[in-house]
């Protein structure tokens, strides 16, 4: 009698860029297989959120405490870290590769891709399946968490967050989730960022200078920018909701803010510029190339309409072909050198700009509700 092979107890993860970020988190594989959505898991963390800083305080004592130098009620910059930023980039978290197999889905549709330019651009996003990612991140959120409760620990004034004991454990969770999803986040940027400039390096770049995108044809480019954009967009809102925060609480504005002030600073530049850098520079060297061959052309139809003048000939013919050749230099010329659009660009400096500006506009609305 012949056995039966036992059957997989998981389904084989795809060998695409998606599959091998699933490979290399067990984050996105615990996701998976509680098939939780990205906005699913934005809403469970905010939820969770709401009866820490909220239900449990209140419980607790600690939501109105005139005794504590800052108590639930008037902390509230830390609900919208906790309600807003916080599952929103942990929903990021979720939906980011899908958002890098988009890019890498579009390359395959793109005309002239070859079988082995597409093999080659899966290759070059391997390393995100490599484990180390996620050891990384894990190491990252335990020494934010041992970090934070030593400088909890060290507070002179009490707070909401000290004064139970169950306050400041049932807020380590997060923090550890913020700098887990945050590692990791980092992390596939990093990895995708080398990997298209690599990609870049290594092939060919066609612009079409008045393809419909306005983004010479490579207009997905600039939407995985201004996707992560986003994370810029949430950062930054961390950052200016913690400055707040230091101002109820000075004892917040510990190092890891500083570090944060220096990351937003850093990663809005970085973010738009070097995925593309190389895509850039292919850009111009395709638009010079084309330059050159055009003026090429225009030398030749010149030189053949100045002989015919030269023998008392002017062909109309000859002209219209000089004056095509013109227009169509001139349209070359203007053909985009980045993978992006004024749009695109728009968009990208409002979601990196206002939750610099919003923290400022709330503050004023709180005081004045508070009074």
């Amino acid at each position: 009698m012949t056995e039966l092979a036992p059957r997989a107890s998981t389904t084989p993860i795809p060998a695409t860029p998606a599959g091998h970020m699933r490979r290399g988190d067990w984050g996105l594989r615990l996701l998976s297989r509680l098939r939780l959505s990205p906005a699913a898991f934005g809403a469970l963390v905010a939820a969770y959120v709401a009866a820490q800083g909220g239900l449990l305080p209140w419980l607790l004592g600690a939501w109105r405490a005139p005794g504590l130098a800052l108590d639930a009620r008037r902390d509230w910059p830390y609900f919208v870290i906790g309600l807003v930023a916080l599952p929103l980039q942990c929903a990021y978290y979720a939906w980011q590769p899908r958002s890098i197999q988009n890019v890498y889905d579009a390359f395959a549709r793109r005309p002239g891709m070859a079988g082995a330019a597409q093999a080659r651009a899966a290759e070059l996003v391997r390393p995100l399946a490599w484990p180390v990612w996620q050891w990384a991140a894990l190491g990252l959120g335990l020494w934010q968490v041992v970090a934070w409760l030593e400088q909890l620990g060290r507070m002179q004034a009490a707070t909401w967050m000290t004064a139970h004991p169950l306050l400041t454990f049932s807020a380590q969770p997060l923090r550890f989730l913020a700098f887990y999803t945050l590692a990791l986040i980092l992390g596939r940027q990093v990895i995708v960022m080398i990997g298209l400039n690599r990609f870049f390096a290594e092939h060919k770049v066609e612009i079409a200078p008045l393809h419909p995108d306005q983004a010479g044809g490579l207009r997905m480019l600039g939407d995985y920018v201004l996707q992560s954009g986003f994370l810029v967009a949430v950062i930054g809102l961390n950052v200016s909701m913690t400055a707040l925060r230091g101002k109820l609480a000075p004892e917040f504005l510990t190092s890891q803010y500083y570090f944060e002030v220096a990351l937003f600073c850093l990663l809005g530049p970085a973010v738009l510029v070097l995925p593309l850098w190389t895509v850039h520079r292919r850009m111009l060297a395709a638009r010079a190339a084309l330059l050159a061959e055009i003026s090429e052309q225009f030398d030749q139809e010149y030189r053949a309409l100045l002989d015919g003048l030269r023998r008392n000939e002017l062909q109309a013919a000859g002209v219209a072909r000089l004056e095509a050749v013109q227009k169509v230099y001139a349209i070359t010329a203007a053909a985009p050198s980045w993978p992006f659009n004024v749009d695109i660009l728009s968009k990208f400096s409002i979601a990196v700009l206002l939750p610099l500006l919003a923290p400022l506009i709330a503050d004023y609305v709180v005081n004045r509700l508070l009074r």
